[in-house]
């Protein structure tokens, strides 16, 4: 008796293959998982769903690749984009998008300014000459910080003296937490 005379039989292989997939993980879309999902056996309209799928996943992938490509080129086109690409963990979205987003660095007289215009600094409450700071403001531009998170995560991974720096202030900011607990929330009065 064959998966397609038994429902239950079939429930159960859908699950099987449904948790095989889940496994793979991003490895499902190389071409070897590619191959992987193709050689599944699955009743007639799932495996038409599958190739329809595919098929979809492969002209994405291809519109993709040429939104890269021209993503690239016009990176290579500005001066300001190919100079932010030689900063480690930038690629070309992250630098083209600073390019269009800040417009002439000039402006800006100091990196606090920039920070400040797309957000990345903490939002302060002072009273007197107490002066706390406390979490991030997200005003601004979000795809930029976002694009700049990214970029700063990718560099620390790929430079051991970035992640110590990063990771010996962490760990400053950690002690200094454990150690003033009644402190922990200073930004929860920023309206965030």
């Amino acid at each position: 008796m064959g998966a397609d005379a038994n429902p239950s039989a079939a429930h159960v292989a859908g699950h099987r293959t449904q948790s095989r997939a889940l496994r793979q993980g991003r490895a499902l879309w190389s071409a070897t998982g590619q191959r992987a999902l193709e050689a599944l056996p699955l009743p007639p309209y799932t495996s038409q769903r599958r190739s329809e799928l595919l098929g979809l996943y492969t002209q994405l992938q291809k519109r993709i690749q040429e939104l890269d490509q021209a993503v690239e080129q016009q990176a290579q086109r500005r001066v300001q984009a190919r100079r932010l690409l030689t900063n480690p963990g930038v690629g070309p979205v992250t630098a083209l998008a600073t390019d269009v987003f800040l417009g002439d660095p000039s402006r800006f007289a100091t990196g606090n300014q920039v920070a400040s215009y797309i957000g990345m600094i903490p939002c302060e409450r002072t009273s007197g000459k107490r002066q706390r700071l406390g979490k991030m403001t997200k005003q601004g531009n979000s795809l930029l910080r976002y694009l700049w998170t990214e970029a700063t995560m990718h560099a620390v991974g790929k430079d051991p003296e970035l992640k110590r720096f990063i990771d010996a202030s962490s760990s400053k900011k950690e002690w200094a937490r454990r150690e003033s607990p009644r402190h922990a929330n200073w930004g929860s009065g920023c309206g965030l």
